[in-house]
C-alpha cells in the first residue's frame, strides 16, 4: 500500500499486484480501491466546498450551473432582472460593453 495525504487526511491505496492468486483475492482488491477512491472523492469535495460557503454568490459568463462546472453544492440563479456594474470613474468611454452575466447563490 502506498500513503498519501490531503486536507490533513491520510489515503492508503492498495499496491497492483502482478497477479491474483484466486478471483476473491481480486475481488478484495477491487473493493480495497474502490473505497480509498470513495475516500478521496469525498475529501476533495469537502476541500473545494470550502470556497463557496452557503449564501456566497458565484458568478460566471456561463449559464451552466455551478454543481456541474465546480462539482458540488446546491446552487440557484440569483439576481434576476439586476446587473453587475463595476465602472472606472476615470474612463466612461467603456460603459458600451455588453457582457450576460450569470449569478448563482449557494444553498446546500
Amino acid at each position: 500500500m502506498t500513503q498519501y495525504a490531503l486536507n490533513r487526511k491520510s489515503f492508503l491505496i492498495p499496491t497492483i499486484p502482478n497477479t491474483f492468486a484466486n478471483l476473491s483475492d481480486a475481488q478484495k482488491y477491487v473493493s480495497q480501491l474502490q473505497q480509498c477512491i470513495s475516500d478521496i472523492s469525498q475529501s476533495l469535495q469537502i476541500v473545494t466546498g470550502l470556497g463557496f460557503v452557503i449564501g456566497q454568490i458565484y458568478i460566471s459568463i456561463l449559464s451552466t450551473d455551478p454543481s456541474i462546472s465546480l462539482g458540488f453544492g446546491t446552487w440557484v440563479i440569483f439576481g434576476t432582472g439586476r446587473i453587475v456594474l463595476d465602472v472606472d470613474v476615470g474612463a466612461p468611454e467603456n460603459l458600451s460593453s455588453t457582457v450576460t452575466v450569470y449569478l448563482w447563490k449557494r444553498t446546500a
